[in-house]
C-alpha cells in the first residue's frame, strides 16, 4: 500500500514538473511572437531602398534604412539609379522612383497627403472618398479617391500628371475633374487635361510596382502562424491598431524582413488583383476586438482643415472603413468578396477538449481563404 501511495505521489510530482515545463514554454512561445512579429497601422515606414535614397531631417541628408519611418516633413529624395518603396494606410504603398523628391504633409489615415517636388511615383491604394490619398504638387492636387493603381509623375515646372491604371482620381480643389481608369489627367496649365494614354507603355518603375505587389499579397498568405495570434492581441491591448480607422494593419516578420498588409475584410485581393489568402478573423481573435466602439464625435461630425486653409466638415460613418467599402461603393474589380459579417462577428465553438493529463490550447479549424466564407 505504502509502495502504491509513493508511486502515485511520484507520478503527480513528474505530472507536475512536465506542465510546468509546458507552461514555461507557451511563455518563452508567446515572448519570441511578441519580438517575431511587428504589428502597426502607422504610415511612413520604409518597406524597400535601394540605390541613393536619402531622407533630410533638418537640413542635413542621411541614408534611408528599411524599417525606418519617415515623419511628417521629412523630406525623401532618390538619386539616379533609387528607388523607395513607402507604407501608406494599411494595404495602400508609395513605391517611387528614381530622381525624385517628396514629404508626408499628413499621416492621417484617413486623409493621407504626400507633396511631390518632382519624379515619379507608383501608388497602390485603398482608398474611397472617406478615405482618400492627395498629392499635392507645386501647381496643383491630385486625389486619389477609389482603390486602384496610379501613376504620379511631376515635371521639373511644377506641372503633375497621373495616370488611372485602375480606379479614379480627380483634379483641382475647386471645380474637380475626374480621371477614370485608362485615362491620364494633367494639372498646372491653367486648364485641367484629361487624355487616353497607351497602357502597353511600361517602364521599369511600372513593372517593379506590380512584382512588389504580387511578392507582398503572397507574404500575406505565408503568415498563417498560430504564433502571431498572441501579437495582435498584445498589439490591440497596447493601443498600436483599431479596427474602426483602417483597412487593415501592417505585419511584419522578423524572418520575412519586409511589412506585409493584414486585411480586416474577409477574402480580399490587392488592387492589382493578388489574393491576399489571409484576414484578420483567420487568428480567431477575442470578440471585445471586433465590437469596440469607434472613436468619431458623438454627433458623427468631424471637421478638417484642407491644403487650401479652409475647413471641411463631413458625417462620419460608425462603421469600420472596410466594411464602408464593401457596401457603400462598388469598386474597381477584383477587390474583395463580401463576407458574411453576422457569422463572422459570433466566435466559433471550441472544440472538445482532450482527455489527456497535460492540457494544450486547442484552436478550431479554420476554412480556406480561397473563396469560402470564414466561421
Amino acid at each position: 500500500m505504502a509502495k502504491n501511495s509513493v508511486r502515485i505521489t511520484s507520478c503527480l510530482v513528474m505530472a507536475l514538473m512536465f506542465c510546468a515545463g509546458v507552461i514555461a514554454q507557451d511563455r518563452g512561445l508567446a515572448s519570441v511572437a511578441g519580438d517575431r512579429y511587428v504589428i502597426s497601422a502607422r504610415a511612413g515606414a520604409v518597406n524597400f531602398a535601394e540605390g541613393s535614397v536619402e531622407v533630410n531631417r533638418g537640413g542635413r541628408n542621411s541614408a534611408v534604412r528599411v524599417g525606418e519611418e519617415i515623419e511628417v516633413g521629412e523630406r525623401l529624395s532618390t538619386g539616379a539609379n533609387g528607388r523607395a518603396e513607402i507604407l501608406l494606410n494599411p494595404g495602400s504603398y508609395m513605391r517611387v522612383g528614381a530622381n525624385s523628391s517628396l514629404e508626408l504633409a499628413t499621416t492621417a489615415l484617413d486623409d493621407l497627403r504626400i507633396k511631390m517636388y518632382g519624379g515619379s511615383a507608383m501608388f497602390e491604394v485603398f482608398a474611397s472618398d472617406k478615405f482618400r490619398v492627395s498629392i499635392i504638387a507645386p501647381k496643383g492636387r491630385l486625389t486619389l479617391i477609389e482603390s486602384g493603381i496610379y501613376r504620379v509623375d511631376v515635371a521639373a515646372n511644377g506641372m503633375a500628371t497621373v495616370n488611372v491604371w485602375d480606379g479614379l482620381a480627380e483634379l483641382g480643389d475647386g471645380p474637380r475633374t475626374e480621371v477614370k481608369k485608362s485615362r491620364s489627367g494633367t494639372i498646372g496649365t491653367g486648364t485641367s487635361i484629361v487624355v487616353k494614354f497607351d497602357r502597353h507603355n511600361k517602364d521599369e518603375l511600372v513593372t517593379w510596382s506590380k512584382t512588389r505587389g504580387k511578392e507582398l499579397a503572397k507574404a500575406t498568405q505565408a503568415i498563417k502562424d498560430r504564433a502571431m495570434r498572441g501579437a495582435l492581441i498584445n498589439s490591440f491591448n497596447g493601443g498600436r491598431w483599431g479596427f474602426y480607422n483602417s483597412f487593415g494593419l501592417w505585419v511584419r516578420d522578423a524572418s520575412f524582413g519586409r511589412y506585409c498588409f493584414l486585411p480586416f475584410g474577409a477574402g480580399w485581393y490587392s488592387p492589382y488583383g493578388y489574393g491576399y489568402g489571409n484576414s484578420i478573423w483567420w487568428y480567431n481573435l477575442p470578440p471585445v476586438i471586433y465590437q469596440v466602439q469607434p472613436t468619431a464625435p458623438q454627433n458623427g461630425i468631424k471637421t478638417r482643415t484642407r491644403t487650401d486653409g479652409l475647413e471641411e466638415t463631413a458625417r462620419i460613418s460608425r462603421r469600420p472603413p472596410f466594411m464602408q467599402m464593401e457596401t457603400e461603393r462598388v469598386v474597381n474589380q477584383p477587390i474583395h468578396q463580401l463576407p458574411d459579417y453576422t457569422r463572422d462577428r459570433t466566435p466559433s465553438a471550441p472544440a472538445a477538449p482532450v482527455p489527456v493529463y497535460v492540457p494544450a490550447p486547442i484552436y478550431d479549424p479554420v476554412p480556406s481563404q480561397t473563396g469560402s466564407k470564414p466561421r
